[in-house]
């Protein structure tokens, strides 16, 4: 059965200072099954490394981009995205300033990853319909390579190019640009619909608002289905998702926006103030009258019961240029008065009034400080805002579309933020509460025993953590968290664009699953090695003691089927209800010399034989009910006590008595067996909270009984 995920890490390497490296950093990972190789993208180019050992195999830089003679590497920005099928290997990268066409180079690895052979460079068709081109992915069958345009503009808007989807004929090299220019006409009825776009034209002199909807939007991250036939899209900074018709002449077929989170509701709620004296296990996580807008980076997809679902990390990104930024803090002033105005009748009289900061919304220790969108949330058209958004949804989630539209079947809400609270509070970094928390910003899935799993990435956290959690997907909406994946030390922080590596494919040293993992911040990439642990499951046996003549018949059915439940799960707790014996027949016969001669027993009394009844099921732990005092205390403490020795003696219960609404003070029977917290202090018994084995026969509010490990 499955459980929890445990890690460890295999090995690091630092990629900025590699001996013969080429990468200079570590963004991406990609796998290559064939060479057992990690491919690690730079800023500057690719290093293979020995996916057991991490040595380095091999690389290409720059320079190899363009064969002989090569590209003139002056044309080549940063190395964006790589992927590898079968011999083929893709590198993107940006062009040399902003706003400049980027280009995509093929290349055909070796048999032994140890030297790879450029093919072909694509770029645009025309000026300003390659600019940036980021993630690069195979098609299933390999014969297209997907990559995302984009197009992100000059900071001052003097040239914004198209965003688009480019697909790529691997055999003949020949670009197709799905491109969004057929929504532009459409830009109206998308804003309405909850697609984020408020940017300006391009230009020497851009207009505010009035930008195309083919230039605002920015491919980030791509999925396709199993077939083939579709490609899904994250827009984030417009809060939307693309979808791709891969079919004869590639065609963006849709726009669909992915809404917002009710920060309101219980299971939603976020730290919003990295300046309310709240932090690590005291963070202030709470519901607030706020919606996060999903904005998600990384997308990935599974398939089940016919469908596809995709998967989100609701990251959030906003668009922060010179001649558009469209995010700002909640409190922030300009020229003296509030940069947003909000609704007085929906958030106060004073709300919009500086010198009552303090007592509003607006105070930094509330939701002043939090980082807001400009430009959403005015529901009524009179230029303030009714319904604030915060930018991203500190969360990942699952989709699917139906009736032309997303629909959520899950999302993580705040269980993110709540686990790094609860178990690791020194990682939760508080000086990032104020604007998108943790920040999940890559999601891959991978396949354990069978189980599928998702990978979260974090790309906030205290200095030296690297943070990624696990989720095991059992349905579109069951959905378990399963660990966290933790690296800590020199270089440990903000994992990228990581990748899984089944078990049956990655290294042969290990066997074991793994995680690819480049961390950006400090250029270092780690192996890390997974395994689940088994699913700890604990059978309860509830059974109510007194029997009277019954006992005869009941007590040995009892023991058959408690020892035949107890056959069938590893952990097993026989818990007893009370009312161990009754006053009758049964309890005076027990008191029969004759059953001295009875194993288990020794030396009868009343009671006696009721309890050893119990400790044959195997009792850990009792209640303690009313009619144990039936026949007064003495009879109860002669009845649970050991006494004797040799043939003669008898074991007394083989388990505690639990229960917190007794006084034995006064009770010269019972207080010697007694917790001090229910005599009074009249001695000094510390059984509280001591395995069930280590009082037995004793009293006590509570008790431990470890089962499998587990201390329950």
């Amino acid at each position: 059965m499955s459980g929890n995920i445990t890690s460890s890490t295999l090995y690091s390497v630092n990629m900025t200072s590699l001996a013969g490296g080429t990468a200079g950093g570590a963004e991406v990972a990609a796998y290559d099954a064939t060479r057992k190789l990690a491919l690690v993208l730079g800023a500057n180019g690719v290093d293979f490394l020995n996916v057991e050992t991490g040595a380095r195999v091999g690389g290409i830089g720059k320079a190899d981009v363009g064969g002989t003679g090569g590209l003139p590497t002056s044309l080549l920005g940063t190395a964006n995205s790589v992927a590898i099928y079968g011999d083929k290997m893709a590198v993107s990268y940006d062009g040399a300033s902003a706003g400049v066409n980027g280009y995509v180079a093929l290349f055909q690895l070796n048999g032994t990853g140890s030297a790879a052979t450029w093919l072909y460079t694509v770029t645009g068709p025309s000026a300003a319909t390659f600019a940036v081109p980021d993630m690069v992915t195979f098609t299933p069958d390999g014969s297209k390579l997907l990559v995302a345009l984009e197009g992100e503009p000059a900071s001052n808007y003097s040239v914004d190019p198209f965003g688009g989807v480019g697909v790529i004929n691997v055999a003949t090299g020949a670009l197709q640009i799905a491109d969004f220019t057929a929504f532009d006409s459409q830009k109206a009825a998308l804003k309405a619909a909850g697609v984020r776009l408020n940017a300006p034209s391009d230009g020497a002199t851009p207009v505010a608002g009035a930008g195309l909807v083919s230039k605002d939007v920015e491919p980030e991250y791509i999925t396709i289905s199993s077939d083939g036939t579709k490609a899904y899209v994250t827009l984030q900074e417009a809060n939307s998702l693309a979808v791709v018709d891969l079919t004869g002449t590639p065609t963006v077929t849709a726009i669909l926006p992915f809404g917002t989170k009710d920060h309101s509701l219980a299971g939603n709620g976020m730290d919003t103030s990295d300046q309310d004296g709240l932090s690590g296990a005291n963070a202030n996580i709470r519901t607030v009258p706020v919606k996060g807008l999903y904005m998600p980076d990384a997308i990935t997809s599974f398939e089940q019961g016919g469908k596809t679902y995709l998967v989100t990390a609701n990251e959030g990104d906003a668009r922060e240029y010179s001649a558009n930024t469209d995010v700002v803090r909640l409190n922030a002033k300009t020229a003296g008065a509030y940069t947003i105005q909000l609704d007085p009748t929906v958030f106060g009289a004073n709300i919009n009034t500086v010198a009552s900061e303090a007592s509003t919304i607006r105070a930094a220790a509330d939701l002043g400080r939090l980082a807001v969108s400009r430009t959403n949330g005015d529901t009524d058209g009179d230029g303030d805002i009714d319904v604030i958004h915060s930018i991203g949804a500190r969360s990942f989630t699952i989709w699917t579309i139906e009736g032309g539209a997303l629909t959520r079947t899950y999302d993580s809400g705040d269980l993110i933020e709540q686990t790094l609270k609860a178990n690791f509070p020194t990682v939760l970094d508080d000086s990032r509460s104020d604007d998108k928390g943790p920040e999940p910003e890559h999601v891959t899935l991978g396949r354990m025993n069978g189980d599928l799993y998702a990978f979260v990435g974090l790309e906030r956290a205290t200095a030296g953590n690297s943070t990624i959690m696990s989720f095991r997907i059992d349905g579109p909406s069951t959905v378990t968290y399963t660990g966290t994946i933790l690296s800590t030390g020199t270089g440990a922080q903000a994992p990228e664009a990581f990748t899984f590596v089944p078990g049956t494919v990655s290294a042969a040293g290990t066997g074991d699953p793994m995680l690819l993992v480049p961390n950006e911040t400090a250029g270092v990439f780690r192996a890390v090695s997974l395994s689940e642990t088994p699913a700890f499951t604990l059978q309860i046996l509830s059974y109510y003691g007194e029997s009277g003549l019954l006992g005869t018949k009941t007590a040995a059915r009892m023991g058959a089927l408690i020892d035949k439940f107890d056959d069938q799960y590893a952990n097993t707790l026989v818990l007893a209800e009370g009312d161990s014996f009754i006053p009758g027949p049964w309890l005076i016969g027990g008191a029969d010399p004759s059953l001295n001669a009875v194993p288990g027993i020794g030396t009868t009394a009343l009671g006696r034989p009721d309890i050893a009844i119990m400790n044959a099921f195997g009792t850990d732990a009792s209640a303690l009910g009313n009619h144990e005092f039936d026949l007064g205390s003495p009879v109860f403490q002669a009845a649970i006590t050991a006494s004797g020795s040799g043939a003669s003696a008898w074991v007394g219960a083989q388990f505690p008595f639990i229960t917190a609404n007794i006084n034995t003070a006064a009770d010269s029977s019972l207080r010697g067996i007694s917790d001090k917290t229910l005599n009074n202090n009249f001695n000094a018994n510390s059984f509280a909270g001591q395995e069930t084995t280590a009082i037995k026969g004793k009293i006590a509010p509570y008790a431990i009984s470890t089962q499998g490990g587990e201390k329950i």
